[in-house]
């Protein structure tokens, strides 16, 4: 009988150790689920990628009618300028990455310009291209484009061209979102903003033999400083702006002459 008792004894306090060590162990934690990555928009890609631009304008500067022309250079600290090119017919200039060579359009071929001797090589021709906005920062082979669409739509298309191979990799956006087709007319136009530095063009006049001349400038502010007139072409359209990366150069077109 003592026998039997102690083997119950024995099984209970087992029992009861195992019971106890299960309400010491902690139920498995959930996994936490993963947040859904979000789409990016068109809009927050383009200024996140080209870092040209605050807020997209849907004004268009008045320097728009110079199609083409010479590429100018303004060095901002020594407030001089120099003629970049010998001929014309250059359009759309942006600064290279980690240098001081220009990337431009001549009609339907990009173009590299030499700094300073200014010398161009035709890299590739590209169809329906029309303007070179700015480089991918995440990328640097890479320079944001617009290029006329193949379609009847009469958008332009955007499209990241890859310098070194000439291929454009389009870049989709909505043309029933406001946002979206605000951000592409300023993508169309030559305002700039490059962090507290902007760059833009303005008219200009002073009389003239036949009447009042008028022309457009590129001017640069920084902060609130006072507005700085850095191209100075005096009686001949001057615009497409575009900023180096290091903010000590600006490069511009100087229109052909008639």
């Amino acid at each position: 009988m003592r026998s039997r008792s102690t083997r119950v004894f024995v099984l209970l306090t087992h029992f009861v150790a195992f019971s106890a060590s299960l309400a010491q162990t902690p139920p498995p934690a959930k996994q936490q689920e993963k947040p859904k990555p979000q789409t990016e928009t068109f809009w927050h890609r383009v200024l996140r990628v080209s870092g040209i631009a605050a807020s997209p304008s849907t004004l268009k500067g008045p320097g728009d009618e110079v199609e083409h022309g010479q590429i100018w250079v303004a060095e901002i600290a020594a407030g001089g300028t120099r003629k970049l090119t010998d001929g014309g017919g250059f359009r759309s200039p942006v600064f290279m990455p980690g240098g001081k060579d220009v990337l431009a359009l001549k009609g339907t071929y990009v173009v590299r310009v030499s700094f300073p001797s200014g010398k161009v090589t035709n890299l590739y021709a590209v169809n329906g291209i029309r303007k070179l906005v700015g480089f991918n920062r995440d990328d640097p082979d890479q320079v944001l484009a617009l290029v006329m669409a193949d379609d009847s739509s009469g958008h332009p298309e955007v499209a990241f061209l890859s310098v070194s191979g000439g291929k454009l990799a389009p870049l989709s956006y909505d043309p029933s979102s406001s946002e979206d087709r605000h951000m592409l007319e300023h993508l169309s136009a030559w305002d700039r903003d490059y962090g507290e530095t902007s760059v833009y063009i303005n008219q200009q006049t002073k009389p003239g033999m036949a009447g009042t001349l008028s022309w457009t400038d590129v001017f640069l502010k920084k902060g609130s400083s006072t507005p700085i007139d850095v191209s100075n072409c005096d009686g001949v359209n001057c615009g497409q702006p575009s900023l180096s990366p290091d903010g000590k150069l600006l490069a511009f077109v100087r229109a052909d002459d008639d």
